[in-house]
């Protein structure tokens, strides 16, 4: 089966729009960090008429940089019911609700001279994050034929990473890293892949699987299958979704006690918990985060540092290029 264009188109719109954004909101507030604190500073003394703290600066600042965390809690949940509701494509488009609200919060912050906005901001697109990475893999799994899911899954920590590195680049000085323009890092990189799934997506399909088993619209979803697979005759992909959700249903129920306690699960749920517990405390996180001023503190230059947290940046996309 191969990659047609309207399957091509789904997945490129889908991961630009979503977990693209998800990356650069991982590293948007890494470059620009020592500008925006000056900012805070200064919007503490127009609201308080206080000097700001450095032990009250540090606390604002990792509050920024860790509620986006919170917010992405926040729209994990989210994703199950919307995604059964409104439909894959649906959650994907309502959550751009999220991203550009959270975008003229954070840019609009600077002309309001308000650092409580840009917190705000990064909670809500957290809320956008956390719902993107995890209904744009249900959506692009459902969409893909079985030879092409491996690679096609990949494409959404390629656009994550990717969008890491943008944010890298344009958070150098001489393009929107500066005093002038570093609030249009807290803009364009939301508004512009958002306006773009905007545009495009409602024209593309929904999950075929969610059309046959949520909407019990077999004829959409043969209809949808046809254009993706560029192919007349899915009866046999239709039967296998219809086997394998009755399957499901036949299984008990599994919460996360319940898959703690299961045997024949335990393997495979410790495998799960290594993998992902490693690359979390690895520090990946804090690298992206912090990565400037963590340079600088190694000993490199200050005016080379987000130049190598650029070359972190496109290691992490190499090496992703290389999963797929």
């Amino acid at each position: 089966q191969r990659m047609t264009f309207l399957l091509f188109l789904s997945v490129f719109i889908s991961v630009f729009g979503s977990p693209f954004q998800y990356g650069y909101s991982t590293s948007v507030v890494n470059a620009p960090a020592e500008l925006m604190q000056d900012f805070y500073k200064k919007s503490f003394y127009n609201f308080t008429g206080g000097e700001l703290a450095d032990d009250g600066l540090t606390v604002l600042w990792s509050t920024t940089v860790s509620i986006y965390c919170l917010g992405g809690l926040i729209g994990s949940l989210l994703v199950g019911p919307l995604a059964s509701k409104i439909g894959r494509k649906g959650t994907i488009l309502f959550n751009n609700i999220f991203s550009l609200s959270a975008a003229a919060l954070m840019f609009g912050a600077r002309f309001a001279n308000s650092y409580h906005m840009i917190i705000l901001g990064r909670t809500i697109v957290g809320i956008h994050n956390g719902l993107s990475i995890g209904v744009v893999p249900m959506y692009l799994s459902e969409i893909s034929p079985p030879n092409l899911r491996g690679g096609i899954g990949v494409t959404s920590q390629l656009l994550t990473t990717i969008g890491i590195l943008v944010a890298q680049i344009l958070g150098l000085d001489f393009i929107l890293g500066n005093e002038q323009l570093w609030h249009y890092l807290l803009l364009v990189g939301y508004i512009v892949p958002s306006g773009i799934q905007l545009l495009i997506l409602p024209f593309l399909p929904e999950s075929p699987r969610y059309l046959l088993i949520d909407k019990d619209s077999k004829e959409k979803a043969t209809e949808v299958l046809q254009k993706l697979r560029g192919e007349e005759n899915v009866e046999a992909v239709l039967e296998d979704m219809k086997v394998e959700y009755e399957n499901q249903r036949k299984e008990p129920t599994m919460n996360i006690f319940s898959l703690l306690r299961s045997r024949t699960l335990r393997s495979q749920l410790v495998c799960c918990v290594l993998v992902m517990a490693g690359q979390q405390f690895s520090g990946i996180n804090a690298i992206f985060f912090y990565s400037t001023s963590i340079y600088e503190k190694a000993g490199v230059p200050k005016e080379y540092s987000p130049y190598a947290t650029i070359g972190t940046g496109a290691i992490n996309v190499f090496m992703t290029i290389v999963s797929v």
